[in-house]
């Protein structure tokens, strides 16, 4: 997913980059989709994802849920899958 697909970058406030990869559905065998976030200052700072996703790396807890505001610790960053394709721990 991350390395193929198309990419929609997510409207963030400085100093966050977000986007979301979607995956060819023939070419992928896990996820479709993964919201990627990335802190890139040195002090908290939060974004608002559409729709409900599970964190699987990063800086929060894998299995986190994320709606609405996603809020990520200074330098931290994220990829995170919909809820509903989450396989778990």
């Amino acid at each position: 997913v991350l390395r193929t697909g198309s990419m929609r970058f997510v409207e963030t406030p400085a100093p966050v980059l977000a986007f979301v990869r979607e995956a060819v559905a023939a070419a992928s065998a896990g996820a479709t989709r993964v919201l990627c976030g990335f802190n890139l200052g040195t002090t908290p700072a939060a974004f608002v994802a559409e729709g409900a996703w599970r964190a699987v790396a990063g800086s929060l807890p894998v299995g986190q849920s994320l709606s609405a505001r996603v809020e990520l610790p200074g330098d931290g960053y994220v990829l995170a899958v919909p809820s509903n394709e989450f396989k778990g721990v």
